[in-house]
């Protein structure tokens, strides 16, 4: 299980925009664990926080995006 606090911050000016707790869980093989199963284990927990950021700075961006468009 990975759980992340994570911030989304404006560059020009370090304004947060979005802030979240996030938890990711991955299953391993049932049995002893190897040490050799949890590289890949970690990559899948990264995998989904990457791609939870990734959807945020989107929902940003088309947020920022509508807001000078009306102006």
């Amino acid at each position: 299980t990975l759980v992340v606090d994570w911030l989304i911050y404006r560059p020009a000016d370090a304004t947060p925009l979005t802030r979240q707790i996030s938890q990711f869980s991955q299953s391993l093989p049932p049995g002893q664990l190897r040490p050799a199963e949890l590289p890949a284990a970690y990559s899948a927990l990264f995998y989904q926080l990457s791609e939870t950021i990734s959807a945020a700075i989107k929902v940003e961006m088309e947020r920022v995006a509508s807001t000078s468009a009306a102006q």
